[in-house]
């Protein structure tokens, strides 16, 4: 196999495991790479999240014990410069830059590679509005020092070219994989749930973090418009800081009988796979997993259009219905669409073209291409 002619020994780094896209697939991948007899570290700032249980057997982990900025770069600094390694991979907007500063500084930048997993505007936008062009402006000088950037949608590597003038030679495109006889599985277990107990009021699902970012707020909202047409449920699973922001907005609808925040679940597709429809409402997104699960538990899906690549999975509305991010009304009226029968069907097909086999070896082709690339520009 590639991993084994290529790679030894592998180096992941988290700020922590919580329940995001970018921790389930680092895990994922670690599992992959476990499995072609690699070695695998995972470095993370903190030991918290609800991924701790499910860090593979056999991975080795370095908790740093930081929480500022600069303890996490001198200590991921030491861990760096003291290891041998083929490749150091980081994931995240504020984890790439931290993980290029302390790769810089051990001298073993060319060997990192940075996973670009969101848009980079939108992202810093949302997360830093008042200093965003400078966090861009900085992520531009770091990412072009690593060996690579693979993007998880094609969306980003434009971004990552055109923003952050990375060169085009030094990017990859990779999309999130998705295990779809595994969802298959995991969607038997049992559900001891009410709303899920009849046929006769259908449950609509959001799956992700309470933040800005998602706007489920908007959803909620337009939830109410739907519900004044279709009777129905909307069940909203995951954490974040937006919580009492969005339990004042089901207040203020007089919504509490009918949409549901109850937190983060391990696992969440025997809901998933027995939804009258999964709906996303964010703002942007890289390669959202949650639409490949829907697609491969062959749940409908409704989601907003926005930066990213939600479009590319869906291939422009060919899998699910696409409307514009912010827009309300449109949002509801393709709900109701999707709840009086119109939607699209045998979606698993497209899901599978994300098999976790197809896309580990598009990975490490990546790896291996962006590694040749530095190699002759080196030389």
């Amino acid at each position: 196999m590639l991993a084994n002619k290529e790679f030894r020994k592998i180096v992941f780094y988290l700020p922590n495991l919580s329940g995001g896209g970018v921790e389930r697939a680092f895990l994922e991948l670690a599992q992959l790479f476990l499995d072609e007899g690699v070695s695998v570290d995972l470095v993370i700032a903190q030991q918290k999240g609800e991924y701790i249980d499910e860090i593979p057997n056999n991975v080795r982990v370095i908790v740093l014990s930081a929480t500022s900025k600069f303890s996490i770069v001198l200590k991921l600094y030491k861990y760096l410069a003291s290891e041998n390694f083929d490749a150091f991979l980081s994931g995240g907007n504020v984890s790439n830059i931290l993980s290029a500063c302390a790769a810089i500084l051990a001298r073993k930048n060319n060997r990192h590679y940075i996973n670009q997993r969101s848009s980079v505007q939108a992202a810093w936008k949302l997360d830093k509005p008042r200093s965003h062009r400078l966090w861009i402006s900085f992520s531009a000088i770091l990412f072009r020092q690593a060996v690579g950037v693979i993007c998880n949608s094609k969306f980003a590597r434009d971004e990552v070219v055109e923003t952050l003038g990375v060169y085009p030679e030094k990017c990859a495109v990779v999309y999130n994989p998705v295990d779809c006889d595994k969802l298959q599985e995991l969607s038997l277990d049992p559900l001891a749930d009410p709303w899920f107990d009849s046929d006769s009021i259908p449950v609509l699902i959001s799956i992700g973090s309470l933040s800005k970012v998602k706007d489920m707020g908007l959803l909620i909202r337009a939830f109410n418009l739907v519900r004044k047409e279709i009777p129905c449920n909307l069940l909203i699973l995951g954490e974040g800081p937006e919580r009492i922001s969005l339990e004042n907005i089901i207040l203020s609808l007089g919504l509490e009988g009918s949409v549901r925040l109850p937190g983060f679940w391990n696992n969440p597709f025997p809901a998933l796979s027995r939804s009258a429809l999964f709906v996303s409402a964010s703002l942007t997104e890289g390669c959202p997993n949650v639409i490949l699960q829907a697609l491969a538990c062959e749940v409908p899906i409704v989601a907003t259009n926005g930066h990213g690549g939600t479009s590319e999975i869906l291939e422009n509305g060919k899998w699910g219905n696409l409307v514009s991010c912010g827009d309300m009304e449109g949002l509801a009226a393709s709900i109701i669409e999707v709840l009086n029968g119109e939607f699209v069907k045998n979606t698993r097909a497209r899901a599978e073209q994300f098999s976790s086999a197809t896309t580990f070896q598009e990975f490490l082709y990546a790896l291996h291409h962006l590694g040749a690339e530095q190699s002759r520009v080196v030389s």
